[in-house]
């Protein structure tokens, strides 16, 4: 059996394929503090607060504090192209339906798998959008723990690449096992465009029933 034409691939595509291949290998990396961010120790933070760190990103004062120190931890150790600054870093946060969006604006993606976007989802109710409600302390850290306990999912919106060069982003997931899933085509790298995006996809619930007993939610391997 051909397999080339029963599936329809021809030899000049193959050659297409090997070309982009290599133009992909041949571009730089991206910079290690804009790709840590995003790949690393943001999602590693969203992972172990759970829906408390959508709650930090949706205080404007918090948000920013918060936003800047975790990109000044991933520039620690880098130098020269590899430190970027942290201009256009900012967050929003936004309700649709049942799920809470939050969505982080990172500096321009420059390189392939940099993002223009993390978005954290979360299914917290609607009551906890009022942050003028008064509670006891008490009340506050059974909260927090609560918070804490519930799960959420972390999605990237990636500088892409494509056959014919045009521009192209990438929606990606981060799983809580650390596993880095592609999931295809992404919207334009607007963040209107992206809520948008989010709020479309049927997304099955997060949500995980409160232990008092344990601070965050336990991952795979602990």
């Amino acid at each position: 059996m051909n397999w080339r034409k029963w599936f329809g691939v021809r030899r000049r595509e193959d050659g297409e394929l090997k070309r982009l291949r290599k133009e992909v290998e041949a571009l730089p990396q991206p910079r290690s503090q804009h790709y840590s961010f995003a790949h690393r120790l943001l999602p590693a933070i969203a992972m172990q607060m759970g829906a408390m760190s959508v709650l930090v990103l949706a205080n404007s004062e918090k948000s920013e504090l918060f936003l800047q120190d975790v990109w000044r931890d991933c520039g620690q150790d880098a130098e020269g192209d590899d430190l970027v600054s942290p201009e256009g870093l900012q967050a929003s946060v936004t309700r649709a339906e049942d799920k809470l969006i939050a969505i982080v604006t990172l500096p321009r993606p420059e390189r392939i798998t940099e993002a223009h976007f993390v978005a954290i989802l979360s299914d917290l109710p609607p009551e906890t959008d009022d942050e003028d409600s008064e509670v006891s302390e008490e009340a506050h850290e059974v909260l927090r723990l609560m918070l804490r306990s519930m799960p959420v999912r972390y999605f990237t919106l990636e500088k892409g690449a494509s056959l014919d060069r045009t521009p192209r982003t990438v929606f990606c997931e981060w799983t809580s096992e650390h596993r880095h899933l592609n999931m295809g085509d992404g919207p334009a790298p607007l963040e209107d465009h992206f809520f948008r995006f989010l709020a479309a996809q049927n997304f099955p619930a997060v949500r995980a029933s409160f232990d008092p007993n344990r601070e965050r939610p336990v991952q795979e391997g602990e």
